[in-house]
């Protein structure tokens, strides 16, 4: 996709126009995920629908897609999450305003000013990194790999020196 996303939108203002934002946007652009990620590298892909549903309250619904770079906390390597999720977002001006947002939708506090559209997808990607990243089954392989190669370590330690028993016979000579 060769389409510049705007770098700041009037969510309000879009929802009343009925518009739709289609595009990448850098991880690199993003401060708050970057540094929760090893490496900066790569798109979101993102298709945002705004509109106005039936009892006039404006939304944004759509699609976010990526790939994050983690840090497994098991092995401490590099394990790559997927992101793929709908988006569904109730614009509200003030946190007294969320009641009777529409069932499977979340509040996206705004403004009446133009806001960060990588700030709005940021945080969508922040509330879907795992509480704690981990491969599902990769990394057990090679936690087991590292046990093992460990009790060889050991093993091989017990084992006595092949000129130890020379030098015990030269130490009793002298």
């Amino acid at each position: 996709m060769d389409k510049v996303l705007p770098t700041s939108v009037n969510v309000l203002r879009l929802a009343e126009h009925g518009s739709v934002i289609e595009g990448e946007l850098p991880i690199s652009k993003m401060k708050r995920l970057k540094s929760l990620l090893l490496n900066d590298e790569g798109n979101v892909l993102i298709n945002l629908e705004f509109g106005t549903g039936d009892e006039g309250r404006p939304y944004v619904k759509g699609h976010i897609k990526g790939e994050l770079a983690l840090e497994c906390q098991r092995c401490m390597e590099t394990m790559n999450y997927r992101i793929d999720d709908e988006v569904a977002l109730t614009p509200v001006l003030s946190i007294d305003h969320t009641e009777g947002i529409p069932e499977g939708f979340e509040p996206l506090l705004v403004t009446r000013d133009a806001q960060s559209l990588s700030a709005i997808v940021e945080d969508e990607l922040l509330l879907r990194l795992p509480v704690v990243a981990k491969h599902e089954n990769d990394c057990l392989s090679l936690i087991l790999r590292d046990e093992q190669q460990k009790k060889v370590e050991v093993e091989a330690a017990k084992e006595p020196h092949p000129f130890q028993k020379v030098l015990s016979q030269l130490k009793k000579n002298h």
